[in-house]
């Protein structure tokens, strides 16, 4: 089971809906593999850190549902008769959906205590 239920978010695309009435188990799959792409599996978070969450889930969800062999085609050229199609820096996550998940997952870590200052005296005996 995904972490977020994400099936009745407002922006989620018309596919990933198609894709849920038609295989809920591989909709299961597609956002558990979203989830951890974006690093939010098994996290959990409360109020609007949790609708954050699962916006992130729902972009990247949608990300998901419009990858083609087409759509990852970003550059091409013709050489005579023969077309030539590549990709080229494809990220494996939208990138709305990744900003969001970082600053989930920064919220989490413990804030850096604040930098004292003050001097500190060592002896050093040199022996040769």
């Amino acid at each position: 089971m995904p972490t977020y239920t994400i099936t009745t978010h407002a922006l989620l695309s018309k596919k990933a809906k198609a894709l849920f009435a038609s295989s809920p188990d591989v909709f299961d799959a597609v956002t558990i593999a979203s989830e951890r792409a974006l690093g939010l599996r098994g996290l959990t978070f409360a109020g609007d850190a949790a609708e954050d969450a699962k916006l992130a889930i729902v972009y990247q969800v949608n990300y998901e549902m419009e990858i083609t062999p087409e759509s990852q085609m970003l550059d091409s050229y013709r050489r005579g008769d023969r077309a030539f199609g590549y990709k080229k820096d494809m990220s494996a996550t939208e990138s709305r959906a990744q900003s969001i998940a970082q600053r989930l997952i920064d919220s989490l870590k413990p804030a850096k205590p604040a930098r004292q200052s003050g001097s500190l005296s060592v002896e050093v005996d040199h022996v040769w």
